[in-house]
């Protein structure tokens, strides 16, 4: 890891920086609220700007193979399938991480001391990570909603969501990987306990709590949706009752005078009635018995009634 020459050097860069990536990718999607939306706490941005900081353009490679794999992987667990303009997305968010951690890592290099010793660099850190990771959410989105794959939802909640995530991914993994591979060598490996541990302890505090509010938050929603479905099951059997006492009525109604049966005024005036007290029944029929002698006469009385040709 500490070689910055070479072929041998780079692919192990490579390597790495994408399983990392994908790891702490994957993970932090998991604290997405669902399909579509951002992660509030996305450790793969660090791991990002902390290897391209350290090792510049040689880990492109992984960066772009990286962001387009996880999109894929998002498309796959959420079954939704990956259409051109889908393929067109994924190389957009991946040419968008790419610029991010670009301009990133240039200020970087330009204002503040690469290993944070000082006060005004580590106030500049706090600084340029919610500056420049924007660029990324800003870009990936713009290219969503021109592409039509908003998904249904609000472009200023998931943009907020994911320019949160993307920062406090930056500044807690960020300083975890130059504990690693970050230079000067010597004064970041002694840091391996002073800030490696605080932040291990940081990150694994905000995913508990994050976890344990939604989860509360969820329970809440829950609580209220089954008083809310309860309260109008009970309202709809009610209605389902009364209609079913009406038919029933009807029905002994029409059974004790089979013969004759009500006539299509009477039935209209008690279906009428019943109507307009039951808004939620748009309609019900009547049909008559006709016996076959019976069937000019009645055909007659309904073209009259209609006014027009009526046949059975």
């Amino acid at each position: 890891m500490g070689s910055r020459s070479g072929w041998r050097g780079a692919l192990a860069a490579n390597g790495c920086l994408l399983v990392l990536y994908l790891l702490t990718g994957i993970g932090g999607l998991q604290l997405a609220l669902s399909a579509g939306y951002a992660s509030p706490f996305f450790p793969a941005a660090g791991v990002l700007f902390a290897f391209f900081l350290s090792y510049g353009r040689r880990v492109i490679p992984a960066m772009l193979v990286g962001s387009f794999l996880l999109d894929a992987w998002i498309h796959w667990s959420h079954q939704i399938p990956f259409t051109p303009a889908g393929t067109a997305q994924a190389g957009v968010t991946a040419l968008a991480d790419l610029l991010q951690v670009s301009v990133g890592a240039a200020l970087f290099r330009r204002y503040l001391d690469p290993g944070l010793a000082t006060g005004r660099s580590v106030l500049g850190f706090l600084l340029l990570a919610p500056t420049v990771s924007v660029i990324s959410a800003a870009t990936a989105l713009g290219a969503r909603w021109a592409l039509g794959l908003n998904g249904g939802g609000n472009f200023g909640q998931i943009l907020a969501s994911w320019w949160i995530g993307d920062t406090i991914g930056v500044l807690l993994a960020a300083p975890l990987c130059w504990v690693a591979i970050g230079q000067p060598r010597a004064l970041w490996w002694r840091r391996r306990w002073i800030l490696g541990v605080p932040l291990l302890l940081s990150s694994a505090a905000f995913i508990a709590i994050y976890h344990e509010a939604q989860e509360w938050e969820r329970a809440q929603h829950m609580q209220s949706f089954q008083l809310k479905a309860q309260r109008a099951g009970d309202l709809m059997q009610a209605e389902f009752s009364e209609h079913e006492r009406f038919l029933y009525a009807m029905a002994r109604a029409l059974d004790d005078d089979a013969a004759a049966g009500p006539t299509h005024d009477e039935f209209t005036r008690v279906a009428r009635s019943y109507l307009e007290r039951r808004p939620g029944i748009l309609g019900i029929s009547w049909c008559q018995r006709v016996p076959d002698v019976a069937r000019a006469a009645f055909e007659a009385r309904m073209s009259e009634l209609f006014a027009r040709p009526f046949r059975i």
